[in-house]
């Protein structure tokens, strides 16, 4: 018969839980599409106060969130 610490037995539940999330967090990223510049396409610069901001939208003239210019998408 195997005789079992309660502390052994603690430490062995949480490693085995910690593997398993490990384990499911390597196999959800690995077969992850990874794009890493998918979003830089939608960053625009103002050209007048140099403001960097995020613009999903398709309009063909956007405005500036900072400074409110009207800015021609190239």
């Amino acid at each position: 018969m195997i005789i079992i610490d309660f502390s052994i037995a603690t430490a062995a539940y949480i490693s085995v839980i910690i593997f398993l999330v490990m384990g499911h967090w390597i196999f959800y990223n690995y077969f992850k599409e990874n794009d890493i510049f998918e979003n830089f396409r939608f960053l625009k610069e103002c050209p007048y106060c140099i403001h960097i901001y995020y613009d999903y939208s398709s309009k063909r003239f956007n405005i500036c969130p900072r400074c409110h210019s009207h800015i021609g998408s190239k």
